[in-house]
């Protein structure tokens, strides 16, 4: 109710009640894309079956991508981006 009240009256809510969903659904598979092709990457580099792999719920996402972002340059830069990220995600999770 109130995030309703500061919308504009004139503001076309189907747009946005269409895009949001979208936008989260793309994102959604595009770390599902990014995750599987890092573990997919991993499981070719040290030679062990993907089904071997010691994975599983949120240590997939809490092992795969602070890995994966120590393979790109400048590895502590992405590190603070990303625990900055989780933390911002978690305040605003309390927030809510």
């Amino acid at each position: 109710m109130i995030f309703s009240s500061y919308r504009n009256e004139k503001e076309d809510i189907y747009f946005s009640s269409f895009w949001l969903p979208m936008l989260t659904i793309f994102f959604g598979i595009l770390c599902a894309i990014i995750n599987f092709s890092y573990l997919g990457y991993f499981s070719y580099v040290v030679n062990i079956p993907i089904e071997k792999l010691p994975l599983s719920g949120t240590d997939l996402a809490f092992t795969t991508y602070p890995s994966a972002l120590c393979m790109l340059p400048f590895p502590n830069f992405w590190a603070i981006i990303f625990f900055f990220i989780l933390i911002t995600l978690g305040i605003d999770s309390q927030v809510n």
